[in-house]
């Protein structure tokens, strides 16, 4: 058992308590926490899903304040990563996540799987603690959702292998798809991708099944191909080593554009920045395939710099971040951008 401390936190809940699962929006996340739901009722707990909104995290004010007034015996945090605070106590809590930790809270059990070689997932770290409690096999396809969702393929655990097989590789990258689609969408309505879950009994179910639910993700996926659709007519423009890409919409689509652009571009690291999807702010993802941590790039880049926002999240090839106009017009200036380009984009913030 790889995960002790997990396993050790979650059969220790008693029946009848409520515990709070607090979750990031994207496949990993919303699969993670649906195991976890499915093995805490068999133990006979309540739970309830909480949602951060549009690029919130686990320890912002505003989602604390969310958590507290569901009033939680215990939370647990899934896909969030982790700072050096903890603003839940004195709430027990369970951290589960596989991205580089900022930090690990004081007094929370903290289970992370990123100095692993390989690296678990998120959902993949709730599957294996939780098959250790409960019999989860009809539900084993849904943290495959989550290891496609971040990783592509299955390729580096071996062992899910007859679990793809049975439920087909296509249907469960599909189903990713539009999962993903929900956050990605104008609305982030994340709480419709995480219902999906529990309507379908399937990766091809998910994809194929009639269903209002699964309605609705099928339109933010139109949503979202249109949005991409309109981005791709917008080239790159460089600095250096850098690659940038210029897109101004609604839906959450820097990240899918700095991924396609990284997987072309591979001598070069691509930022892709969104002035149309917060008002007022410009968020952004880096990607590269370059061997690099990209989070220290940035860090590098914004040394001594008064930052408005935040950024660094994430894994050493894909981290970005959201800023106010001030601070990413800093970032990009001392990347080398000129600064006419960087005013002209700025000009168009949302």
């Amino acid at each position: 058992m790889r995960f002790p401390e997990a396993k050790a936190f979650l059969e220790s809940i008693p029946k009848g308590s409520r515990v709070v699962l607090l979750m990031d929006g994207d496949a990993d996340g919303l699969s993670g926490g649906k195991i976890l739901e499915y093995t805490l009722r068999e133990l006979g707990v309540t739970t309830q899903p909480v949602f951060p909104g549009k690029t919130e995290y686990a320890y912002l004010p505003r989602v604390v304040e969310q958590v507290r007034a569901a009033a939680p015996d215990y939370l647990v945090i899934v896909d969030m990563g982790s700072t050096p605070e903890n603003p839940y106590a004195p709430t027990p809590v369970l951290v589960i996540d596989h991205h580089r930790p900022l930090g690990i809270p004081p007094d929370v059990v903290f289970c992370s799987s990123y100095k692993h070689r390989p690296v678990e997932t998120s959902s993949l770290i709730c599957y294996l603690v939780c098959e250790e409690i409960v019999v989860v096999e009809e539900q084993a396809w849904i943290p495959l959702l989550g290891v496609f969702g971040d990783l592509g393929s299955i390729e580096a655990f071996p062992y899910l292998a007859p679990i793809v097989k049975r439920y087909g590789k296509t249907h469960c990258k599909r189903a990713v798809s539009l999962l993903n689609a929900a956050r990605r969408a104008a609305a982030y309505d994340v709480k419709t991708a995480y219902e999906a879950l529990g309507v379908a009994n399937s990766p091809k179910e998910l994809v194929t099944k009639e269903h209002a639910v699964l309605a609705r993700l099928r339109a933010y996926k139109a949503e979202v191909k249109e949005a991409i659709d309109e981005a791709v007519r917008v080239g790159p423009i460089f600095s250096g080593e850098t690659a940038w890409i210029r897109c101004s919409s609604p839906c959450l689509i820097q990240g899918l554009m700095a991924s396609r652009w990284a997987n072309r571009l591979l001598r070069y690291r691509v930022l892709a920045s969104n002035n149309g999807y917060i008002p007022g702010k410009i968020v952004f993802s880096l990607r590269s395939q370059r061997d690099e941590s990209q989070i220290a790039f940035l860090n590098e880049v914004l040394r001594d710099c008064a930052v408005e926002g935040a950024y660094g999240f994430g894994h050493d090839a894909a981290t970005g971040g959201k800023l106010s106009p001030r601070s990413f017009a800093t970032l990009m200036q001392r990347i080398g951008f000129e600064d006419k380009l960087v005013r002209e984009y700025l000009e168009s913030v949302a």
